[in-house]
Order: structure tokens, then C-alpha cells, then sequence
């Protein structure tokens, strides 16, 4: 009993390529989140690092202004290089809920087509049975109606 090729083969695997496609995009996406976030913390580190120094530098009695300067130059461009790697961070989790929303949507497509394919399946199982059932009817009747 072989089971006809199901009609909407060809869409299914196209939607299933697509999913698998926004999978790899969402790993990607969930990635480049996860170093922005790395880099964050590294930059905010040294950004504490960079104001002990600072704290250092301009202690009563101990103050070194070219050194003061050095160090607020510095946390200035810290400050900077944080706000980008902060915004670059923001992008990346848009990106990532995006990829997730289409995910979503995708396997949804795929699942339609799944449960469509499942009840062409048994319809067509159904169908058979059916012409096999009255197949048999037949062939007991003409026996049944030959001995008579």
C-alpha cells in the first residue's frame, strides 16, 4: 500500500527551509547579543578601573593634573566607546525578538502544512479502506450468490 506523494510537497519544504533558515539567523542574532553584552561588562569595568584612577590621581595632596586630565580623557572616551557597544546591544535585541517573532510564524506555516499533509493521509488511508471493504463485499457476494 504506498501512500501517493503529498500535493503540497514542494511548499512544505520550502516553508521548512525557511525555518530552518530563521533558526540560523535567531543563533546569529542571539550571539551578537551575547558579545555586545561581553563587551559592555569589559567596558564597564574598565570604566571603574579608569575612575579609581582618577580618584587616585586627584586625592588631596597627591595631585597630578596632567594625569587627571589623561584619566577623564580616557573615561570620556569610554564613556563613548560604552554608549555604542550599549546601542549596538539595543539593536541586537530588537534583531533577536524579530528573529523570534518570525520563527514563530514560520513554524506556524510549517505546521499548517504538516496537519494538511496528515489529513490528506488519511483521507486517502480512509478512501482505501473503504474501495478494500467494498472490494471484499463484492467478491463475497458473487461467491455467496454463485452457491445459490
Amino acid at each position: 500500500m504506498k501512500i501517493p506523494p503529498y500535493r503540497f510537497q514542494a511548499p512544505l519544504r520550502f516553508r521548512r527551509y525557511q525555518r530552518d533558515h530563521v533558526r540560523g539567523l535567531l543563533a546569529e542574532a542571539l550571539w551578537e547579543l551575547q558579545s555586545r553584552e561581553a563587551e559592555i561588562d569589559q567596558l564597564q569595568s574598565e570604566q571603574g578601573g579608569a575612575l579609581e584612577d582618577l580618584h587616585r590621581a586627584t586625592q588631596p595632596g597627591m595631585l597630578n593634573v596632567d594625569a587627571a586630565v589623561m584619566r577623564r580623557i580616557h573615561l570620556g572616551q569610554l564613556k563613548l566607546r560604552l554608549n555604542d557597544a550599549e546601542r549596538r546591544a539595543k539593536l541586537a535585541r530588537e534583531q533577536v525578538e524579530l528573529c523570534r517573532k518570525t520563527l514563530v510564524l514560520a513554524d506556524q506555516k510549517v505546521k499548517s502544512l504538516e496537519n494538511i499533509e496528515e489529513q490528506d493521509r488519511q483521507s486517502y488511508l480512509r478512501e482505501l479502506e473503504r474501495r478494500e471493504s467494498r472490494e471484499r463485499e463484492d467478491n463475497w457476494l458473487s461467491l455467496n450468490a454463485y452457491e445459490r
